[in-house]
């Protein structure tokens, strides 16, 4: 038999403002956020939200020919491997590392 659930007391106590409160807490405040960002770790965030977003178009054109069968382009797939090897490279450039100091603790 399932359990009953527990009706609230007060509207405070809901499901869902109790978890509107716990996201709130877990929010950083935008101007706090702004404050602290200096010019390298804005260009860390654009690089890291480019690479996430190149990621996202390799991902659809291989789901796309993978599992909905559409036919191969690697014109596409090509374009995608090369936005995420341009910003790999930038974000290796702003953290002032070299693409084997990355790759050699990796290979050993």
């Amino acid at each position: 038999m399932a359990k009953a659930k527990r009706q609230p007391e007060t509207a405070e106590d809901t499901y869902e403002e109790r978890y509107s409160a716990f996201v709130l807490r877990g929010k950083h405040q935008p101007r706090e956020v702004l404050d602290r960002l200096d010019e390298a770790s804005v260009d860390l965030v654009q690089c890291a939200m480019r690479l996430g977003a190149a990621s996202g178009v390799l991902m659809s054109a291989v789901t796309d020919h993978a599992i909905d069968g559409h036919k191969y382009k690697a014109d596409k797939l090509v374009e995608a491997l090369g936005a995420i090897e341009f910003q790999l490279e930038a974000l290796r450039q702003a953290i002032c590392w070299t693409r084997e100091d990355v790759l050699e603790p990796v290979v050993r």
